[in-house]
C-alpha cells in the first residue's frame, strides 16, 4: 500500500449513483474492490503517519532515560564513597555534595521526562497506532484471500443470478468495513481513556507542585521575616551600643574639700560638698573609676571597675 498520503478515519466507500446503477458485474466488482482498497489505505496511512510522528520519542526516550539513570546511579555511588572516606582521603569529601547535587538534578530531569510522557502519551500512542496498523493490514490480507477464494463462485453465480453475486460481494465488503470501524472505535476509546487519565495525573502533579511551592514559599517567608526581625534587633542593639552612658552618682560618707572622680584616668568631676551629681557622656563598656577626697588629714582613694551601659544608670560611691 502507498505510504505517501496521511489518510483519515472519516472516509467511506463513496458509492455514487453511477456505481449503484452499474449493470455489468465485473465493472461493479472492480469498483467495489478499488473502493475497499482506498478505504483501507486511508485508515492505514492515517495511523502509520501518527506512528511515524511519534517514533522519534520511542527511539530517544529509552536511551535518554537509561543514560541519565546510569549517570545518577554512578553519582550517588560516588557520593556514598566520599561519605565513608577517611581523613587521609579528604580530597573526596567535596565530591559528596557535588555528586548528590548532580544526581538530584538528573533525577529531576528524569521525573520531568516521565511527567511529559504521562501528559502527552507519546509511547502509548505509538504502540496503539502500531497495533491498529498491523490489525488493518491483517484485515486487508484476509479480505484479499477471501476474494481469491470466492471469486470463481462469484463469477459463476453472476452468470445465473447477478443479484446474488452482488449481494455476496457487498457482504464481504460490509464485513471488512465493520471490522475496520470496530478497530477505530476501540482505538478511540483507548485514546479517550488515556487522555483523561493523563489529565488527571497532570492535575495531581500540578496540585502537588503548587502545594510544595506554597509550602516552600511560606517557609521562605518565615525565614525572611525572622532574618529581618533579627537584623532589626541587631541594628537596634548596635544603635543602642553607640549611645553614651549617663550616671547619676550618689556619694555616702563624709569628706572635706573637693571630691574628684576620674574615669579611665580622665577627670570627670571635681567639686566640693556635692553628694549627688551626674556624669554624662561616658563611652559604654568596662571603665575604671577612681575617687579621691580628703577627710581631715586623711586621704581617701578608691578605685573600682564599673560596667557602664548605654543610657541612664545609677552609681553609688561609699566613702569610708
Amino acid at each position: 500500500m502507498s505510504t505517501g498520503e496521511k489518510g483519515d478515519t472519516f472516509s467511506t466507500l463513496n458509492a455514487e449513483l453511477e456505481h449503484i446503477k452499474q449493470t455489468d458485474f465485473m465493472a461493479f466488482l472492480d469498483w467495489l474492490y478499488g473502493a475497499v482498497e482506498k478505504l483501507i489505505k486511508d485508515r492505514e496511512n492515517f495511523y502509520r503517519s501518527l506512528r511515524n510522528k511519534n517514533s522519534w520519542w520511542i527511539n530517544t526516550s529509552r536511551w535518554t532515560l537509561g543514560i541519565l539513570g546510569a549517570a545518577a546511579l554512578l553519582l550517588t555511588a560516588l557520593a556514598g564513597i566520599a561519605a565513608i572516606a577517611d581523613t587521609q582521603q579528604a580530597w573526596l569529601k567535596p565530591w559528596q555534595s557535588r555528586g548528590l547535587f548532580w544526581a538530584f538534578v538528573i533525577y529531576a530531569v528524569m521525573g520531568a521526562i516521565a511527567l511529559f510522557e504521562r501528559g502527552t502519551d507519546l509511547s502509548g500512542s505509538y504502540f496503539r497506532h502500531l497495533t491498529i496498523t498491523i490489525a488493518i493490514r491483517n484485515l486487508w490480507n484476509e479480505f484479499q484471500l477471501t476474494m481469491l477464494k470466492e471469486y470463481p463462485a462469484l463469477i459463476k453465480t453472476a452468470g445465473t443470478d447477478e443479484t446474488a453475486a452482488r449481494s455476496r460481494a457487498i457482504e464481504l465488503a460490509r464485513a471488512l468495513c465493520k471490522d475496520i470501524d470496530t478497530l477505530v472505535a476501540t482505538e478511540q476509546t483507548e485514546w479517550r481513556t488515556e487522555f483523561i487519565e493523563s489529565l488527571k495525573e497532570l492535575d495531581t502533579a500540578a496540585k502537588d507542585g503548587l502545594g510544595k511551592v506554597k509550602t516552600d514559599l511560606e517557609a521562605a517567608m518565615v525565614k525572611v521575616t525572622k532574618a529581618a526581625e533579627e537584623a532589626r534587633m541587631a541594628a537596634e542593639q548596635a544603635k543602642a551600643a553607640l549611645l553614651p552612658g549617663d550616671l547619676n552618682v550618689t556619694v555616702t560618707g563624709d569628706f572635706d574639700g573637693n571630691l574628684v572622680v576620674l574615669v579611665d584616668q580622665a577627670k570627670r568631676h571635681d567639686e566640693p560638698v556635692m553628694t549627688k551629681f551626674a556624669i554624662r557622656g561616658i563611652v559604654p563598656g568596662t571603665r575604671e573609676f577612681e575617687v579621691k577626697a580628703k577627710k581631715g588629714i586623711q586621704d581617701i582613694h578608691l578605685s573600682e571597675v564599673v560596667e557602664v551601659k548605654p543610657g541612664l544608670q545609677s552609681y553609688s560611691i561609699a566613702l569610708p
